[in-house]
């Protein structure tokens, strides 16, 4: 009988034809089965496009391919019984060596099924380590008697050391925008009151213009150090949250007042359908503020001059729901699921500098999960405007 190499599964049963349990010391079945089967263990195993190798019954390692003694380092004696595998060592992935009967191999025989892929490290005879993960399957005679297992090995070292990288980046990014964000906090405080000093004691207009315009870019400046901050915070646990009972009216109006000046700036009107202004909620007022507000500059930023931004707040039981809409650039349909990822900037307004590092809806996202809400955003495409939805269950039951 040929066997073909795509008949066979890893991930089924392996069902060696009139291989039978044979009894009598170990070597013996071993030089026995090393025999018999040779003519179907070479397409078995040296031609599957993945490190395998087959152990009989006795935990000798009669077959594998080129790929897994790469692996191993060395080539197994294929007549030592009690190996299960041909590495030098295995450990489990907390450090501890593991005897070999906790082998993958061993332990699917033992168990007389199937079992699960696991991730270990395996050392090789010169003490380097791999992390593989096996995939150990048995092997059958045709009476359905247990004749060994095939095991398959995935090499993920390579794949865990760039994981490993990528989250050492990841932390340096987040430990070095927390100490940028408190080193430039520092200096504002001050700065802000001189120029509030400084428009109150003089009376030249020039002098006023100028701390006007002080005031104004140390503002701005104080929100993007505030979103560093939080950009650290999302890194690590996510956005604390302070939560208290407040007027539903208060967290509105407080994003409202963060965006009126840069409508102002820019005639764009404003509509706000507001119902329910006298409910209570409980949440964490300056949170939801700053997620709304983010949602409403947004809305403005990418909304031309003379443009409009409509608001509707409405509250039906324990949700309480705010619509933001836009008459701006739009969103492209590709774009929509990436839109509130950290640092994603699609496009910007054709009339202006790109601003800001690309937090504000994500930091919106964050709040809103945090509340045990969700944000969406849709768009007609390219030019048609957008649509942002939180909606939150944070309204007080008594109201």
């Amino acid at each position: 009988m040929e066997i073909k190499p795509n008949e066979i599964s890893v991930n089924d049963t392996v069902n060696f034809d009139d291989l039978t349990t044979l009894r009598g010391d170990g070597n013996a079945f071993s030089r026995q089965f090393v025999d018999r089967r040779a003519p179907l263990r070479i397409p078995l195993i040296s031609q599957l496009p993945v490190a395998a190798f087959c152990c009989d019954i006795q935990g000798a390692v009669v077959s594998h391919n080129e790929a897994a003694a790469e692996i191993w380092g060395r080539v197994p004696n294929p007549s030592e019984i009690g190996q299960w595998s041909g590495a030098h060592a295995m450990f489990d992935l907390d450090g501890h060596c593991l005897a070999r009967k906790d082998y993958p191999s061993a332990q699917a025989v033992a168990a007389g099924r199937n079992l699960d892929a696991v991730e270990m490290w395996l050392e090789r005879p010169d003490g380097t380590r791999r992390r593989i993960e096996s995939h150990p399957k048995l092997a059958r005679g045709s009476g359905g008697v247990v004749a060994g297992a095939l095991c398959v090995l995935v090499d993920n070292t390579e794949r865990q050391r760039l994981a490993d990288e990528l989250q050492r980046a990841d932390d340096d990014r987040s430990a070095f925008l927390s100490l940028l964000a408190h080193e430039l906090r520092n200096p504002l405080s001050p700065i802000l009151s001189a120029a509030a000093v400084m428009k109150r004691v003089s009376t030249d207009a020039q002098i006023v213009k100028m701390a006007n315009v002080v005031e104004r870019q140390v503002k701005l400046l104080s929100r993007f150090v505030g979103d560093l901050l939080d950009a650290s915070n999302l890194a690590e646990n996510g956005i604390s949250l302070r939560i208290k009972p407040v007027l539903l009216s208060k967290v509105v109006d407080t994003a409202l007042d963060a965006l009126s000046e840069k409508a102002e700036s820019r005639a764009q009107h404003i509509g706000v359908n507001f119902e329910a202004r006298d409910k209570t909620v409980v949440c964490d007022p300056e949170r939801v503020s700053q997620a709304l507000a983010n949602v409403l500059l947004n809305a403005s930023e990418f909304t031309d001059n003379g443009g409009s931004i409509a608001l509707r707040i409405k509250v039906d039981g324990a949700l309480m729901e705010a619509e933001v809409e836009d008459s701006g650039i739009g969103i492209a349909p590709e774009q929509i699921a990436m839109i509130f990822r950290p640092y994603t900037q699609f496009a910007t307004h054709k009339d202006r500098l790109r601003a800001g590092a690309g937090l504000g809806l994500a930091i919106a996202k964050d709040i809103c999960e945090k509340h045990g809400g969700l944000i969406t955003a849709t768009s007609d495409g390219t030019g048609q405007g957008s649509r942002f939805r939180l909606i939150l269950p944070i309204v007080c039951a008594q109201d």
